[in-house]
Order: C-alpha cells, then sequence, then structure tokens
C-alpha cells in the first residue's frame, strides 16, 4: 500500500523527545495547521536530518500520514531567522511559538496564521530597540489571540491603536483567563 507524500513549508513551532532516538516535532504549516510528527533517529550523530529540524526554523517538508500520527521523511531549510536574532528578539519568538502551540488544537488549514509567522519573524528581526520589541512582541500575541479567537475584532482593533503596553498586556491576559489556560 503507497502513502500519499505531502510537501509544505512549515515552521518548527518545538519538539521533544520520544523514545531513545526520536523526536516528536510540532509543525505549524499552512495547508495542515498545526501537525505533531514524528522523526526517526533524528537524535542519532548519524542523522542526515539533524541539522535541519532546529527549533523556530522556517522549512519545506515532506510528511507522510502513519497511523495516528504524522511521519517526517525530509526537510530542508529555508530561513533560518532565529540565528540572527538576539537573546531579546529569540525571547519574544519563543514566547510567541509556545503560546501558538498552546493553543492551537487539530489539524485544520490555517494559510492566514502561517503567512502571519513568517511576518512577524521578520519584524522581530528588524526590531532592535528593547521598548519598540517588548510593544511588537505583545502586539504579535494579541494578534495571534485574536486570529485564534480569543479577542473580538472590535476589542483586537481598540487595542492595536494602543500606545500604551499596559493595555496590550490588560487584554493578553483577559483573553488568556477566557481560554482557561
Amino acid at each position: 500500500m503507497s502513502h500519499r507524500l505531502y510537501h509544505t513549508e512549515a515552521i518548527l513551532l518545538g519538539n521533544r523527545p520520544y523514545g531513545e532516538a526520536n523526536r516528536l516535532l510540532y509543525l505549524l504549516t499552512p495547508d495542515l495547521g498545526l501537525v505533531l510528527t514524528a522523526v526517526q533517529g533524528v537524535r542519532q550523530q548519524s542523522s542526515k536530518l539533524r541539522g535541519h529540524l532546529l527549533d523556530y526554523n522556517h522549512l519545506r517538508v515532506s510528511l507522510v500520514r502513519g497511523r495516528g500520527i504524522w511521519r517526517l521523511t525530509g526537510a530542508e531549510v529555508i530561513s533560518d531567522q532565529i540565528s540572527v536574532f538576539n537573546l531579546a528578539q529569540q525571547t519574544w519568538w519563543w514566547r510567541l511559538c509556545h503560546l501558538a502551540r498552546r493553543l492551537i488544537h487539530g489539524e485544520e488549514s490555517q494559510p492566514e496564521l502561517f503567512a502571519r509567522f513568517i511576518n512577524w519573524a521578520t519584524d522581530l528581526s528588524q526590531t532592535a530597540d528593547l521598548s519598540q520589541l517588548r510593544y511588537h512582541g505583545l502586539r504579535h500575541h494579541l494578534e495571534l489571540l485574536h486570529l485564534l479567537g480569543y479577542v473580538p475584532y472590535h476589542e483586537f482593533l481598540q487595542s492595536a491603536q494602543a500606545s500604551d503596553d499596559s493595555q496590550l498586556v490588560g487584554q493578553i491576559n483577559r483573553a488568556l483567563e477566557y481560554s482557561q489556560l
């Protein structure tokens, strides 16, 4: 029985060890949404995929649907923008990816969300000032919550025009409280 091979772009939102030499990857894709993917032997020194599968990279991946889980068969780095981030930029990117991993459930096509993640990475990489970085990071978190339906549109627009960080933090905290996370 042949299996269909899916080729798509993905952002690696995180991973966790699985067995002795395997990993489970959280991939955000435009076509499939958030996909939990198993990779065999990637923690071994001889693995060909090892260098490509660094957290938060923008990748081109090949996936096969297995029994209950996706399997990664190939990966190529499109952009490793995270490698040029300074520590503050990495922290905001990590927070955004971690929040997305917690809030996105199930496989559902989300091309707009995927495109926003690409834009957010570019925006963070171009922001060096710490106060501006905080403001941009908070706006990205609020936008993510809006795209996932935790912040109504009128409240998102009102908060998006805010110049004060405390308004953004308040709106994010209310949305997270409603999500019960």
